[in-house]
């Protein structure tokens, strides 16, 4: 027997939408695929007659967006529609979330604008109707005929804005680096926080980083998250236990470091002057000292010497800086 991609390929060629086979991860099976037409595809079916899994690309080409709620929350579909618009056409994914289509309308694609929810006006997508391991994509509400008079999403819906600034060379990395950092709680597994890191690469990077850097980023962010030291997204300061015993000895370096932590950012430039004593209860000779240990064991280092009228200015050390300092 023929596999899905098969059956379904000329349903979907009926409504003018090309799709092409998917791997069991979901991925796109072959090269070009934002490139394929209702022919290719027809071509497709049958060099893949097999494949169970498919997908299309969201956008201009097909004529469609998705917006992916990846929550089993039946609630977050009628707030996702209250305020985007009903649609006639829902699908239901092996997770018990839902797909909602609609007619494209100049929308990009967008991973997390909201909690739990992507917003897919681009970029590939899965089929209703392909089969994963974890399960079947299934038109839950409506048919495939509904392709044919999808509604636009309401007009409020975010789309990248014309001439949006973009992050140029030297801040690029440090700003996918928050970017995963502040997504990655949202994020159900690496790889959806891996779309996420690779679409904000794209929309907001100049030029964007080599793929490589971008997977090795967000695969560092993930591991942040998986060990609960992720604090995006929160205020306060952490010190791990070795840090803690480390710093025991210099006690009035540990009230600093906390200090410092709570207020400032893993890429943030500060100033630690002697005037802060009093705030401390402490001597000015005493900030000093517990300043000097700082540096001395690593924590900060010197971004710019004072000069008059301006203090000196201070900043993490790169190993001390990667999601340990403050997540405002």
């Amino acid at each position: 027997m023929p596999g899905g991609f098969a059956v379904f390929q000329p349903l979907y060629a009926t409504h003018r939408i090309a799709i092409y086979p998917l791997t069991a991860g979901k991925t796109p099976a072959i090269r070009g695929y934002g490139r394929v037409g209702t022919e290719g595809s027809t071509a497709l079916a049958r060099k893949f007659a097999d494949a169970d899994a498919f997908g299309f690309v969201a956008g201009p080409r097909n004529r469609v967006t998705v917006i992916d709620i990846d929550s089993a929350d039946e609630r977050l579909v009628g707030e996702i529609e209250s305020r985007f618009g009903k649609t006639p056409l829902h699908v239901l994914t092996p997770s018990g979330g839902h797909h909602l289509y609609y007619r494209h309308n100049g929308e990009s694609r967008r991973i997390r604008p909201l909690p739990h929810v992507d917003i897919l006006g681009g970029g590939n997508v899965v089929a209703a109707g392909s089969a994963v391991p974890k399960g079947r994509y299934v038109v839950e509400l409506g048919s495939l005929e509904d392709l044919e008079r999808l509604p636009a999403m309401r007009p409020e819906t975010p789309k990248v804005a014309p001439g949006e600034p973009r992050i140029a060379t030297g801040a690029r990395n440090g700003a996918l680096f928050d970017q995963c950092m502040q997504q990655a709680r949202h994020c159900d597994d690496f790889v959806t926080l891996l779309d996420i890191a690779r679409t904000y690469n794209e929309n907001a990077l100049m030029p964007p980083l080599q793929d490589s850097e971008v997977v090795k980023t967000a695969r560092s962010a993930w591991r942040y998250e998986q060990r609960g030291e992720n604090r995006y997204g929160t205020t306060g300061a952490w010190l791990s236990t070795a840090e803690v015993n480390a710093l025991l000895p210099y006690q009035d370096a540990l009230v600093l470091v906390l200090k410092l932590r709570a207020e400032n950012r893993p890429h943030a430039v500060f100033w630690i002057t002697n005037e802060w004593s009093a705030a401390f209860g402490w001597t000015a000779k005493r900030m000093a000292a517990a300043r000097k240990h700082l540096i001395g064991l690593g924590y900060i280092e010197l971004e710019r010497a004072a000069f008059r009228g301006s203090p000196a200015q201070f900043r993490w050390t790169r190993r001390r800086s990667m999601g340990k300092g403050s997540q405002n």
